[in-house]
């Protein structure tokens, strides 16, 4: 079999064509967010939106990438990785000044000693070390020797004295957005710089506060665009959280910061899975040389790519969780042998159940639903595609079989019920909301004959599979 992937690292992004392994079609997003740079003028925000898993990183990156092929100077700040810290002025300051070399160390002098006015929580020791790190030990001698002069030459104090002067402090924001100015000219060739910052909405509640205000009031100048990566829903209730009040209108809020809004298009899902069905290597045990040749394995695939689309469609599942519950699958594969029968579909809906509807996982396992009970869960699982008559026939199919294959597992504690007996006397005691009676009856039919060919198999043993995978 060789070896197998288990975790999902990423599409490869190359310079030149940096969608080029992009399943999700976010090409379009890039023109079009592309269109609105070239076609307008001066610095703004721009706010890319989407809920929490639907591939923003992966597009910002080939989005950054895109950028830097048609000569753009880029920034890439991950702010959630940066939250730690206690001042995100350092975090944007720190990204600036990596921009300039050697021969602009006079810029960079006059951007730290400009915004050092506007940090309020940041350690002395902390300005200290960035000045020699970025200006060299001589090159911040001096910001240094003031810092120390306005701290009373302690290092462990916190550095949290402004310049209470409204003229004054008015004259330093001037003078940063005009050093800014200048050290973008410098190093971006007559274009704008584009600063993304990412993961905005997982920083804590002050942090990305902070970011928007910092933005906002000191670094937006005429030929910076900064982009933002967030979801706005998230990032609402962290400016409640902010505040302290859920009455806050956190959207009119986020306003004050954003000047345009892009809502990433709805990703191709069904695209998607089938490139993790590829990238995680099913076929490696699914068409491996033991099983392609037998007729009783030959449509694990096709039904576990159909059970696959119509599940993520109906549950609209995020591409974090759709990639989890396929890397999930492909470690539960490693506990099967070569010759042992898979239900692929009926084995994705159990992964799915144990990963995010636990509580159901979990009864299914003990035994605690009646027939009656499981079929309204199995209507609420498969409740998009049943309700929408999308793929009606293969959701209800996996629905029956499912229902049938636990129906074995209660034979052991004397609950099993003779459906194929009840629709002889045409009695059938199980309903559903979304299948008629008499496709309902053919349906059973169809994989009672299926889960009897599988002759002793019940639910209990493609569980037992997921929970071994869960041993892992």
């Amino acid at each position: 079999m060789g070896n197998i992937k288990i975790r999902h690292k990423g599409i490869e992004i190359t310079k030149d064509k940096p969608f080029e392994n992009c399943r999700l079609k976010r090409t379009e997003d890039a023109e079009r967010i592309n269109k609105i740079i070239e076609n307008s003028e001066g610095g703004f925000t721009l706010a890319i939106n989407g809920e929490w898993g639907v591939g923003k990183t992966t597009f910002l990156k080939m989005w950054e990438a895109d950028l830097k092929s048609k000569e753009y100077t880029t920034i890439y700040l991950n702010a959630w990785e940066h939250d730690i810290s206690s001042e995100p002025l350092i975090c944007i300051l720190g990204e600036l000044c990596k921009l300039l070399d050697k021969k602009n160390l006079d810029i960079k002098k006059r951007l730290m000693s400009n915004a050092k006015y506007f940090s309020k929580k940041t350690l002395p020791i902390v300005f200290n070390g960035l000045t020699s790190h970025f200006l060299g030990n001589e090159g911040g001698d001096k910001i240094k020797d003031f810092i120390e002069a306005v701290t009373n030459g302690s290092r462990d104090n916190y550095f949290d004295q402004e310049i209470s002067d409204y003229e004054s402090r008015t004259d330093n924001i001037t003078e940063l957005k005009k050093t800014l100015e200048e050290a973008v000219e410098k190093v971006c060739n007559g274009k704008r710089l584009i600063f993304i910052v990412d993961e905005l909405d997982r920083c804590r509640p002050d942090f990305a506060v902070e970011i928007l205000e910092k933005i906002k009031h000191l670094f937006s100048v005429k030929n910076v665009v900064f982009v933002l990566s967030i979801d706005k829903i998230q990032l609402g209730y962290s400016i409640q959280g902010h505040y302290g009040s859920d009455k806050i209108n956190a959207q009119e809020y986020l306003r004050r910061f954003i000047d345009i809004e892009y809502n990433l298009n709805v990703p191709h899902i069904e695209d998607f899975v089938d490139y993790l069905y590829d990238y995680y290597n099913f076929d490696s045990f699914i068409k491996s040389n033991d099983r392609k040749n037998l007729s009783a394995f030959s449509e694990d695939k096709d039904n576990l790519l159909q059970i696959a689309h119509t599940l993520v469609k109906g549950k609209q599942l995020t591409l974090r969780k759709v990639d989890k519950m396929f890397a999930y699958m492909r470690l539960a594969l490693l506990t099967y042998q070569s010759n042992q029968y898979l239900i692929s579909d009926v084995l994705l809906l159990v992964v799915y159940l144990k990963l995010y509807d636990d509580d159901v996982y979990q009864n299914i396992k003990t035994k605690k639903y009646s027939l009656d009970e499981l079929s309204n869960k199995l209507d609420d699982l498969l409740e998009g595609p049943l309700a929408n008559g999308d793929n009606t026939s293969e959701a209800g199919y996996s629905w029956t079989l499912f229902l049938n294959l636990y129906n074995k597992g209660l034979l052991s504690i004397k609950k099993f019920v003779n459906l194929m007996d009840e629709i002889k006397q045409d009695k059938i005691s199980i309903k559903s909301k979304y299948i008629s009676n008499e496709e309902l009856i053919r349906l059973i039919q169809d994989s009672f004959n299926a889960s009897t060919t599988v002759r002793g198999l019940n639910l209990d043993f493609i569980i037992r599979h997921v929970e071994m995978t869960s041993g892992m």
